[in-house]
């Protein structure tokens, strides 16, 4: 559902920006029709600048469709009737830092419900082993002191000999190898499992890796795009001051506005990327995270919550 509401907000925003495109666009493909007419531009100039409006055209209703099925999904959601969904706190003024919590333990991990159920077949087949799963569970923090990815995550996949082949690792436990004689000697199914069991936490650990991952790599992304949207914005604002003291044409200054509106809907792509990588990662942590029902929000640490952000 977060999701869901998150696009709708992005596509909001990006309906606004791809509209003063197409503004833009208009009117600089005016103005070169009639340079075009006087001589002062060649045809191929004036196609050029007349695709780009027809493009930024034919956007316009795929957002607006995008927009009705993103709030019909989460009237769906809701069990409610398809309809307007409020507006809310606008898209760019959602905060994007700060929402992952620091030092989150791997412990969360076990209650996803893959992890749960892959241990609750090995305590079903152990037959008497007395092989504990807790000897395969990393015990590591997730992220770091301001929410990254750890170190100790990513040596869970970096070192030269995987932890899963029972040697190497960033404060790993020390696995008794007699225990691991005592499980090939076992029967087959508590062998089916438990090397289900050792897949499955894997599986789990790498999505978490890969979703820290992702998250900070946008964030870079999208810390630049914002600088760039910002410069451009000002250059924007320079160059309209100097249209009107008579020292810039005014095509020079429809340019910048086209590269601003382009810069912002490109940056409001990234920010959403970003966003959406905040919430798989805490769908990747399954129920390991608190669910306030009175709110239905999901509670993200240390005081952050996705009611929050909206």
């Amino acid at each position: 559902m977060v999701g869901s509401y998150l696009g709708l907000q992005e596509e909001r925003y990006r309906l606004e920006l791809q509209r003063n495109l197409v503004d833009a666009l208009d009117e600089m493909v005016q103005k070169y029709t009639t340079a075009h007419l006087e001589g002062l531009i060649s045809a191929y100039v004036l196609r050029e600048y007349q695709l780009q409006l027809a493009n930024a055209r034919a956007d316009v209703p795929v957002i607006e469709y995008n927009i009705v099925r993103f709030g019909n999904t989460l009237h769906a959601l809701l069990n409610e009737n398809p309809g307007p969904v409020k507006p809310g706190r606008p898209f760019m003024e959602m905060p994007y830092k700060g929402i992952i919590s620091a030092n989150v333990p791997s412990s969360v991990l076990k209650n996803r419900p893959d992890v749960l159920a892959a241990e609750q077949n090995v305590r079903q087949s152990n037959a008497g082993i007395g092989v504990q799963t807790s000897f395969f569970f990393p015990t590591i923090n997730l992220t770091g002191p301001v929410g990254q990815g750890s170190t100790s995550l990513s040596n869970l996949f970096n070192s030269p000999t995987s932890y899963w082949q029972y040697s190497g690792g960033f404060q790993m436990p020390i696995v008794n190898l007699g225990q691991f004689g005592a499980i090939k000697s076992a029967k087959a199914q508590y062998y089916s499992d438990f090397y289900n069991y050792q897949q499955t936490i894997r599986d789990a650990f790498a999505s978490v890796d890969t979703d820290l991952s992702a998250h900070q790599k946008y964030t870079d992304s999208l810390d630049q795009m914002q600088m760039f949207f910002e410069t451009t914005q000002q250059r924007l604002d320079n160059e309209a001051v100097r249209f009107q003291e008579g020292l810039v044409p005014y095509p020079s200054v429809l340019n910048l506005r086209v590269t601003k509106d382009q810069a912002g809907i490109q940056t409001a792509q990234t920010k959403y990327n970003q966003m959406m990588s905040i919430v798989r990662l805490y769908q990747d942590l399954g129920g390991g995270y608190a669910v306030n029902n009175n709110e239905d929000v999901h509670d993200l640490g240390d005081g952050h919550r996705f009611g929050d952000l909206f």
